[in-house]
């Protein structure tokens, strides 16, 4: 049983593993396989500090999954997310964010929002199933910024989009 919890600092060495092996799912499709560039361990320390960095965790207790967030300009930021390729598919993701909605929605923010694949299954299309909705890339600053970050990596940019979604009780 897949149960989700914030994160333990002990967490942190366990995640890169996680996200490397969630990239695996990229093999074949539109974007191809590249080795993901793993978050920043100092990043998911401070996330993991502040209380915004959740992690699926098997019945050992071991992360399988983990979403890292953060305030961005007034609004709720979903870094990453990552799951576990022989965890994929078992709806871990959706719980991850359902957790991350509820609490951008107890903290007051007025949306979340993300940069993702748009036409990648897991991606895009999954986010619009959870609610999300694509925006102009330069529509927010700080959405926009991350946008052009993932240019300047090297990322197409006809194959990124924003999304947000709007918080209501």
């Amino acid at each position: 049983m897949i149960r989700i919890r914030l994160a333990i600092e002990t967490d942190i060495p366990v995640l890169d593993d996680v996200e490397q092996s969630a990239a695996q799912a990229f093999i074949g499709s539109s974007v191809g396989y590249v080795e993901s560039r793993s978050v920043d361990p100092n990043l998911l320390m401070k996330l993991c500090g502040s209380k915004t960095l959740w992690v699926a965790a098997d019945e050992s207790n071991k992360p399988v999954g983990f979403i890292a967030c953060y305030p961005l300009d007034g609004f709720f930021y979903v870094h990453e997310i990552s799951v576990s390729r022989e965890c994929q598919g078992q709806g871990i993701g959706r719980r991850l964010m359902n957790t991350v909605e509820n609490h951008a929605l107890d903290q007051g923010y007025p949306y979340i929002g993300l940069v993702t694949f748009r036409d990648i299954r897991w991606n895009g299309p999954f986010y619009k199933s959870l609610g999300y909705k694509e925006i102009s890339p330069d529509l927010y600053s700080g959405l926009h910024n991350k946008f052009k970050e993932d240019i300047r990596n090297g990322m197409d940019p006809t194959k990124r989009c924003v999304m947000i979604k709007i918080m209501e009780d």
